[in-house]
């Protein structure tokens, strides 16, 4: 796969909980869209 650009926001005016919440939206929108995790998520964020 070629990657022409990559997108990040370093967050750094909001605590980890919260950091680990958008993660874990991020991580089920790829899993509803792909049916699996993203190639390099090997423990699919935060356990509730």
């Amino acid at each position: 796969m070629d990657i022409h650009e990559v997108y990040y926001s370093p967050m750094n005016t909001v605590g980890d909980d919260e950091r680990k919440d958008w993660e874990d939206m991020y991580i089920k929108k790829y899993l509803k869209e792909f049916g699996s995790l993203p190639p390099n998520n090997h423990q699919n964020g935060r356990q509730k």
